[in-house]
């Protein structure tokens, strides 16, 4: 049996598809636009309501334009907080600069203390789920910190809060092993051509320029400013700057494997749309648990064995190498 639409679902669904088909057409039409497998198809009122039999199928469809309609299309795999978690993002910010004001009150400039922090600004380090919950125990710890007045001096005279030291220590020592696992990880890496083929790394030693330790001793800093203006530069790369570099790197190789192999348009759109699902940390989790798969060797190689196949073997051997990245991605 057939749903049937109230006057006011007719209306929400035709401004729904209005916006979609909108969004669609735009990034559709820009030649230049490197994500159209991210992109739903347009459609017609007729298209939206096939198949939907029952409210809560109705209700499904609604959220996966909705949540379409509100995705950054230039950053499509950027992670996105729901309603609750941009909330408790807030409420952690909130407390931690009633806490910071309380601080200045106490030492009226006698001492480096941290500063207040801006929601607009910080949420664009909430790159993933595992940002978020960082980015949460961090500020919503230091308001419950018994001791979150106390101060250390360094070896050049400086008075710094002690928490203020330890986060600006605690991130060059992560931002230099991310760095190692970065620079092992581009040791091991091949660069692809657009056939496929594998090329020379011309960027490798850009990258290891980029990819050197930081070797600063923030007990040499002589003003507050400067130790301020290093403490924000680390948290800042500690909080995006390696991980985009990373995940960019890896899943734009893995991307552009999978579009250059002879899969089926059907088999690369089914891979990826899996990859649009992931977050970030995600599809590097799985990258790194399943490397004999998740990398354009494999995928190249598997490609190019098709071609040696009778026909019905080359089906075959690509649903088995689909099935197989699919499991890995999943």
């Amino acid at each position: 049996m057939s749903l049937r639409y109230s006057k006011r679902d007719e209306r929400e669904i035709k401004q729904l598809l209005k916006k979609l088909n909108a969004k669609v057409g735009y990034y559709q039409n820009k030649p230049d636009y490197q994500f159209k497998e991210v992109l739903l198809p347009t459609m017609t009122v007729q298209e939206f309501k096939k198949g939907i039999s029952d409210r809560k199928e109705l209700n499904k469809r609604k959220k996966e334009i909705k949540d379409f309609l509100v995705k950054d299309l230039k950053n499509p795999y950027m992670y996105v907080p729901t309603k609750r978690e941009k909330e408790r993002v807030k409420k952690a910010i909130s407390v931690y600069n009633k806490a910071v004001s309380e601080l200045t009150k106490m030492f009226k400039g006698d001492a480096l203390l941290p500063e207040k922090i801006k929601y607009s600004e910080m949420s664009k380090t909430i790159t993933s789920k595992a940002k978020l919950k960082e980015f949460i125990k961090r500020y919503e710890g230091f308001s419950k910190l018994k001791d979150k007045g106390e101060t250390i001096k360094t070896k050049s005279g400086l008075t710094v809060n002690k928490w203020l030291y330890e986060q600006t220590k605690a991130a060059v020592k992560e931002v230099n092993a991310e760095r190692q696992k970065l620079r092992e990880l581009y040791d091991k890496s091949e660069a692809y051509n657009e056939k496929g083929e594998k090329v020379t790394n011309v960027s490798r030693e850009r990258l290891n320029e980029n990819l050197r330790d930081i070797k600063v001793d923030v007990e040499d800093f002589e003003s507050k400013q400067t130790f301020l203006n290093f403490y924000k530069a680390m948290m800042k790369k500690r909080n995006d700057e390696n991980a985009k570099y990373q995940v960019s790197y890896l899943r734009d190789n893995f991307r552009t494997s999978i579009q250059e192999s002879n899969f089926s348009a059907d088999s690369i759109r089914e891979i990826l749309m899996q990859l649009n699902s992931m977050s970030d940390d995600e599809f590097i989790e799985k990258y790194y648990a399943n490397p004999d798969i998740l990398t354009p060797d494999y995928i190249y190689e598997q490609s190019k064995l098709m071609q040696f196949t009778t026909t019905d073997g080359a089906v075959e051997m690509e649903r088995a190498a689909v099935t197989a990245i699919m499991e890995a991605l999943g």
